[in-house]
């Protein structure tokens, strides 16, 4: 039990969501290193845990309020494990002309960084940025500021079972509050390897979310779906998101 939950649920679903530059502020990313499906270990919120060298991604996440998707693709490179890995995501944030501005398909988007590190005792930090390097128009620009964290996370064993749990603290860690320090946390409780139930405070909404990977056996695809702001803090109801991705190892 414990060897899914430390290689596959660290560094699989670790990167299944982050923050980014996405029309809502956020993404979904999805990297593996095996081949084979894992439950997300987040929604928004960031995560310590992270990909190696050769794990790429592509993910999607939509919203029901805003009728758009946005578009991540990834790469991880480095050893978390021995050194370091580096995590390397370009975002777009819309695949229509629905979103904040006047961009269709490529035409606003960003970067997005991790350098993380895998401790003893099923840990692992890490330092990233969101929405840096930015292209598109003023009001895409001025809707998704740029962001830098720091985070920890630990994988807690409830006996079969796996409690990940993660916090954190940075500047714009939604990419939505241009002028608040961030405090965050997430946790995320497994089932088993492909069914997670999530809750976390990203720093600016709170958001409940469950995730599942449908095909766990045969295909490396999650599937996550949740509500953002579930206590309507910033908006009349909660809003609907769904999240997927796909990630190998070569």
């Amino acid at each position: 039990m414990k060897s899914w939950t430390w290689r596959a649920v660290g560094a699989s679903a670790a990167l299944i969501c982050g923050p980014a530059a996405a029309g809502d502020g956020a993404t979904s990313l999805a990297m593996g290193p095996v081949p084979v499906g894992y439950a997300a270990a987040s929604f928004e919120s960031p995560v310590a845990f992270g990909a190696s060298w050769g794990s790429v991604g592509i993910g999607m996440v939509t919203e029901r309020q805003k009728g758009d998707a946005s578009l991540s693709v990834a790469a991880g490179l480095g050893d978390p494990d021995e050194s370091a890995g580096l995590d390397v995501a370009v975002v777009l944030s819309s695949l229509s002309d629905s979103s904040l501005g006047s961009g269709g398909f490529g035409d606003e988007g960003s970067f997005s960084i991790k350098l993380h590190r895998n401790l003893g005792g099923y840990t692992a930090i890490a330092a990233g940025a969101s929405a840096v390097g930015q292209w598109g128009g003023s009001v895409f620009d001025a809707n998704n500021p740029a962001g830098h964290y720091l985070a920890i996370t630990r994988a807690v064993f409830v006996g079969e079972h796996v409690l990940m749990l993660s916090a954190g603290a940075g500047h714009n860690v939604s990419n939505k509050n241009g002028n608040d320090n961030d405090i965050f946390g997430s946790a995320s409780f497994y089932l088993t390897h492909w069914l997670s139930v999530i809750t976390e405070y990203n720093g600016f909404d709170t958001n409940a979310a469950v995730s599942v990977a449908p095909m766990a056996q045969w295909l490396p695809l999650t599937v996550t779906l949740g509500y953002v702001d579930l206590l309507s803090d910033h908006n009349s109801s909660p809003r609907f998101c769904v999240a997927a991705g796909l990630g190998f190892r070569f």
